[in-house]
């Protein structure tokens, strides 16, 4: 048993799981800033359109390719006409 200043292994071990909490932690910061990004509404947009996707592909015989570049089209232009409008406010 580790007394409290020792460097035994129950003290490394627990400063081993820290340090794992603090990479895991940052690990989901980047994965989330880097799916939602400055605009939720892109990945919501984006998400719905896979999910439209799957269902499609699940209920129809014909190919719907063709469902995410449509998403993109309107995401792109709104996302872009929101950028501008919050920018020429100041």
């Amino acid at each position: 048993m580790s007394t409290p200043g020792s460097t035994g292994p129950a003290r490394l071990g627990a400063g081993l799981g820290a340090r794992l909490g603090v990479r895991v932690k940052a690990f989901g910061a980047f994965w989330f800033d880097f799916v939602i990004g400055d605009d939720w509404r892109v990945a919501a947009l984006v998400a719905a359109g896979l999910l439209v996707t799957h269902l499609l592909a699940r209920t129809v015989s014909f190919p719907v390719w063709w469902v995410m570049p449509l998403a993109v089209l309107v995401a792109l232009p709104t996302s872009l006409w929101r950028a501008v409008r919050a920018s020429r406010r100041g």
